[in-house]
């Protein structure tokens, strides 16, 4: 078991930043998926509009029924 112990400051430092941002992680991706990433794609709709004209494309990033969203440029 000599290989699981902290050998120095630095060994113990990191392994408590490896644990608080693995506990971190846990509690905010749900919190992300369930409410972020929404707010982050509706922020963004106005973005891809300025890029699809810029482009000569027509489209848009639209919500769907599902509760998802669709991208579409309207190519052949």
């Amino acid at each position: 078991m000599p290989r699981l112990t902290a050998r120095t400051p630095e060994d113990t430092a990191r392994r408590r930043f490896a644990l608080w941002a693995g506990l971190s992680l846990i509690v905010l991706l749900p919190l992300w998926w369930i409410w972020g990433a929404d707010l982050v794609i509706a922020a963004l709709r106005p973005v891809a509009g300025v890029v699809f004209r810029l482009f000569c494309l027509t489209g848009a990033i639209e919500p769907m029924v599902g509760g998802g969203w669709a991208v579409g440029t309207h190519l052949t």
